[in-house]
């Protein structure tokens, strides 16, 4: 959990693999992550609904608070431009499921405490999406939970044809893209950190993500792995 102090102020802290229980999640909020990023656990729960309801019991606050405090700024107010919030805009921890493949999981998100939703487009991951696939049930998300498409080391015109076919609101980039090339989009994203030791804060001031999400490095996998990395770093 010492990572998350490298992290300059005002940028958003995003944990993700790993994540299993309402404990995580709570260890999680106490050392200072903003949000968690769950697919997998969830995914492989039996009962997606139940789990997601468990977790956003831990992390979220009250409903009132909720309303008056978005943690994401607006692209024009990017939280890696900005300094530490006012004590006024409280933040609450978002969640973000990510993977989801099929019709009735996205329709099961709909009532449910849910900020983001992630969907697929690396051809070596196991729950990649073609454009017609993504094209039937991106639709049934309900307009405020935010889609987010995730892409690595793509061709940056199949990154804007998804992105303009589905009205993608986020990307999120999990490969070696530079700030440069996160940027030619004009559309908000993440930029995942893989995490298998002490990370150089300076490498990453260059980028202007909505938030940094970390996972777990991984020799050939690059996320999705459902492990922690050492949380005391």
């Amino acid at each position: 959990l010492e990572l998350l102090r490298l992290i300059p102020d005002g940028r958003v802290k995003v944990s993700e693999s790993g994540i299993r229980s309402a404990e995580d999640a709570a260890r999680l909020r106490a050392a200072g992550a903003d949000a968690l990023l769950v697919g997998e656990a969830i995914l492989r729960s039996g009962d997606i609904a139940d789990t997601i309801r468990i977790l956003s019991a831990t992390t979220q606050t009250k409903s009132n608070e909720r309303d008056q405090a978005p943690i994401l700024p607006r692209r024009n107010t990017s939280p890696c431009r900005q300094g530490p919030q006012p004590d006024a805009a409280r933040r609450y921890m978002k969640i973000k499921i990510c993977g989801l493949t099929r019709p009735e999981d996205v329709l099961s998100l709909n009532g449910l405490p849910v900020d983001y939703a992630g969907f697929i487009f690396v051809p070596s991951s196991p729950r990649c999406l073609d454009l017609p696939s993504a094209q039937e049930i991106v639709p049934l998300l309900k307009p405020a939970i935010k889609k987010v498409g995730v892409f690595m080391d793509d061709d940056p015109s199949r990154v804007l044809m998804i992105a303009r076919a589905l009205r993608l609101d986020l990307l999120q980039f999990h490969g070696s893209e530079t700030p440069a090339y996160c940027d030619r989009f004009d559309i908000p994203y993440f930029k995942t950190v893989r995490v298998r030791g002490r990370i150089d804060a300076a490498s990453l001031r260059a980028y202007r993500p909505e938030a940094f999400l970390l996972d777990t490095f991984a020799p050939r996998r690059h996320g999705g792995t459902g492990k922690t990395f050492d949380w005391s770093i």
